[in-house]
C-alpha cells in the first residue's frame, strides 16, 4: 500500500510540474499582388502560430499609415500621388500576445509609376492650333493650349477616368472620357461637325 501511495504522490508532482503545452511559433507568411494599371497593392496573410491574440500590421512603404488586421485577412491599398514613385516596399509584421515578433517583405514591390496622355486636335483642315485642351477628375484640373501641330501632352497622372475637353473658337469637340493608364497615349480628338 506504501509503494502504490508513493508511487501516486510521485506521478501526482511529475504533472505539477510538466510543462504547459507551447503555442506554435510565429510565423508570418502570405501573398501580395501588384496591378501597376490601377496603383492598387493587395496583401493576402497566412500567419499562423503565435499566442493568441495576434495581429499583423501591413506597412505600404509610402507615407499612409498602417493597416492592422487580424491573421488570413486579405486587404488592399490604392497608392494616390503621384509624387511617392517606386519602387516601395510592402510589409508584413506579425506579433502575438507575447509580443514575439516576425516580419516579411512581400515578394513583390509596389511600383507607381506615373502616367501620361498625349494627343492631337484635328479640324476640317488638319491640326488646330490654340485649342484649348483641359483635363479634369475630381477637383484636381491641368490645361493647355495646343501648338502648330496640334499636340498636347499631359504628365504625372495617377490612374483613373478623366475628364478631356477641348474648346476653339469656331470648332465644335465632344467631352471625352478617357481612362488614365498604360493605353492613353495617342488620343485624336476630332471637330464634331
Amino acid at each position: 500500500m506504501k509503494i502504490v501511495k508513493m508511487t501516486v504522490l510521485f506521478l501526482s508532482a511529475l504533472l505539477c510540474f510538466a510543462p504547459l503545452a507551447m503555442a506554435d511559433a510565429l510565423a508570418v507568411d502570405g501573398v501580395c499582388t501588384w496591378d501597376p494599371n490601377t496603383w492598387i497593392m493587395t496583401a493576402a496573410d497566412f500567419t499562423t502560430g503565435g499566442v493568441s491574440p495576434v495581429q499583423v500590421v501591413v506597412r505600404w512603404g509610402d507615407t499612409s499609415g498602417p493597416t492592422i488586421i487580424t491573421p488570413g485577412a486579405v486587404v488592399s491599398h490604392t497608392y494616390l500621388a503621384a509624387t511617392q514613385i517606386g519602387p516601395l516596399t510592402v510589409t508584413q509584421r506579425a506579433i502575438d500576445a507575447d509580443l514575439n515578433t516576425v516580419i516579411r517583405n512581400c515578394e513583390v514591390q509596389a511600383n507607381p509609376i506615373p502616367f501620361k496622355v498625349t494627343g492631337k486636335v484635328v479640324g476640317p483642315n488638319g491640326p488646330v492650333q490654340y485649342a484649348s485642351v483641359r483635363l479634369k477628375k475630381g477637383l484636381w484640373q491641368a490645361g493647355m493650349y495646343t501648338g502648330a501641330d496640334g499636340l498636347f501632352s499631359f504628365g504625372k497622372l495617377t490612374p483613373g477616368v478623366y475628364t478631356l475637353v477641348v474648346t476653339r473658337s469656331g470648332l465644335t469637340f465632344q467631352t471625352r472620357a478617357v481612362t488614365v493608364g498604360p493605353d492613353s497615349l495617342n488620343l485624336e480628338i476630332k471637330n464634331a461637325t
